[in-house]
């Protein structure tokens, strides 16, 4: 689930909206680290605004360098967390249900620290 209206540009062939029921995504939201211990009525306020997508596996859902404009919820799935430095994926950490992705550049307005690929069919 991303916090966003419409797909990010680079990447428009290998995301496609899904739906999710609302009790899969407020479970979803509430399992990451941050959404743990909110109340209802926060975790109400944070789903009007969400969107399900699904990210086809080798999706870069995220570049390094890019400014954010949306975090994401994973629902299913694996991703990979990596950086370029001198044209080389140096691989960051792996991230899976339950986890969050992308907060950081929406809190500090910052550009996207590390890109995000889908190591399988997921959906966020």
């Amino acid at each position: 689930m991303a916090t966003e209206t419409s797909p990010p540009e680079h990447v428009p062939t290998q995301l496609s909206t899904t739906q999710h029921s609302r009790e899969l995504c407020i479970q979803t939201i509430k399992k990451t680290g941050w959404g743990q211990g909110m109340d209802d009525a926060l975790v109400d306020l944070i789903f009007e605004y969400v969107q399900s997508y699904r990210v086809a596996s080798g999706g870069v859902i995220c570049k390094q360098g890019e400014r954010g404009d949306f975090m994401a919820f994973i629902v299913s799935g694996t991703f990979s967390v990596f950086r370029t430095a001198n044209g080389k994926k140096q691989p960051v950490a792996s991230l899976g249900p339950g986890d969050s992705f992308g907060e950081m550049a929406l809190v500090d307005d910052e550009p996207r620290s590390a890109s995000i690929e889908a190591t399988e069919d997921s959906d966020i």
